[in-house]
């Protein structure tokens, strides 16, 4: 259950971090299987694709450190 506190973060930032909900090694297996699926190594930044052109267009929030893009 979402304590008050909670619920008024959701409200006022449209999503809320919460820890410890998905099992440690069940993260670390989503995390291997995006940087395969990517094709990047996540030690060697120079495999990273840069963000596509439309990527001027992204919408961030500098006070939470999020950048909102879908697709990829």
């Amino acid at each position: 259950m979402l304590s008050s506190k909670q619920l008024a973060q959701y409200d006022q930032d449209g999503g809320l971090l919460v820890s410890g909900l998905i099992p440690e090694d069940t993260l670390a297996n989503a995390e291997a299987t995006m940087w395969s699926v990517l094709g990047m190594d996540r030690n060697d930044p120079t495999s990273w694709s840069p963000l596509p052109e439309e990527a001027d267009g992204l919408i961030t929030n500098t006070n939470r450190g999020l950048v909102e893009h879908f697709g990829l």
